[in-house]
């Protein structure tokens, strides 16, 4: 079965954790502070800090914002279901609002009809790697917090997606576009709030940093990430072309920005069920994109958001990752093509 998501890990990449290993130097330390440092350097930020959980990331870009108990925050339905949690631990209330149904982004114009809420924070979950309006919604002047994890290396122009937020927060767990084997990072141009986020790690929670075990990994893989990206490319364009001989599309990106094709998204014509089972024949697997969103809770979640909805049940994710190998490309392409 070819799965979904595999890591883009090569033997060369383990010749530096095995390094780390020799060096008996493997929790929080130089290495840590290095790839953090590294990334933010990548991504046109000041700096930043590598924590062990994607959980954490979240977690420490609320408390850097110093948003008070009962701030309404401003949140995808499409967006990770831990989101929630983070939140609700906080004492913040999510305002979860619709996206747009060609590109599952955040639109301007859902922002704008909830302003009257008075939110203090926009948290953007740029899904599946496309990117939403960030100049109309930065103009709304509530600071945005950007989880990048799906679109690390989406450039428009030379500027890094994300780079105009005040925080940024990426996972690097294996299914991402770099992986340190889990954990995630938080990014920030402004020295203000990197020097807070300092201190709330220091005074209280050093265990939280990502181990230089992990870190070493992620220095391995950030040295190859152009290439990486690359060849997810040439891969999205060979499915894209198959896809069109079909009844399905896939997702748009609205403006100028080159997403780095996380993965394969199909927006499906006809039942999610057949298809999974089509491909599955053919020793495919498929997920549902956002089978683990905030709007798959359903049940208690009295909110209105039909396209979200409508996306949730028609996409479907199908491999794409540079490991993947030319003959099972060849055999992908062929599938998107008959879907029925």
């Amino acid at each position: 079965m070819i799965s979904v998501f595999k890591p883009t890990v090569k033997r060369k990449d383990m010749d530096s954790v095995l390094t780390c290993m020799v060096s008996e130097e493997i929790g929080a330390g130089n290495l840590s502070h290095q790839f953090a440092s590294k990334m933010s350097s990548y991504a046109g930020v000041y700096n930043g800090i590598a924590v062990s959980s994607y959980y954490h990331t979240l977690s420490l870009a609320c408390e850097a914002l110093d948003l008070e108990p009962t701030s309404k925050v401003i949140v995808s339905a499409l967006a990770p279901r831990f989101y929630l949690s983070v939140l609700h631990e906080k004492g913040l209330i999510p305002v979860i609002v619709d996206v747009d149904s060609d590109s599952c982004t955040i639109v301007p114009g859902e922002i704008e009809k909830n302003l009257a809420e008075n939110p203090k924070a926009i948290l953007l979950h740029f899904h599946l790697g496309y990117i939403p309006d960030m100049e109309s919604i930065l103009q709304f002047g509530i600071p945005v917090i950007a989880d990048i994890s799906h679109a690390l290396g989406a450039k428009k122009t030379d500027i890094q997606c994300g780079s105009d937020a005040l925080l940024i927060i990426l996972s690097m767990e294996p299914e991402n576009i770099i992986t340190t084997g889990g954990g995630g990072l938080v990014l920030t141009p402004k020295r203000t709030l990197y020097s807070k986020m300092k201190d709330c790690i220091e005074n209280r929670r050093r265990h939280l940093l990502l181990p230089d075990l992990n870190a070493s990994l992620g220095l391995a893989q950030l040295k190859e990430i152009d290439t990486y990206i690359a060849r997810r490319k040439e891969i999205e364009n060979i499915y894209s072309r198959s896809l069109m001989k079909s009844r399905h599309t896939t997702l748009k990106q609205r403006d100028s920005y080159d997403p780095p094709h996380y993965s394969f998204p199909v927006m499906l014509t006809s039942g999610m069920n057949d298809v999974r089972k089509y491909a599955r024949r053919k020793n495919i697997e498929t997920i549902p994109a956002f089978w683990d969103s905030i709007i798959s809770v359903g049940g208690d979640l009295n909110i209105d958001v039909p396209d979200a909805k409508k996306i949730l049940m028609r996409c479907l994710l199908f491999p794409l990752y540079p490991l993947l190998g030319n003959k099972n490309i060849e055999m992908i392409a062929r599938i998107l093509s008959t879907l029925p």
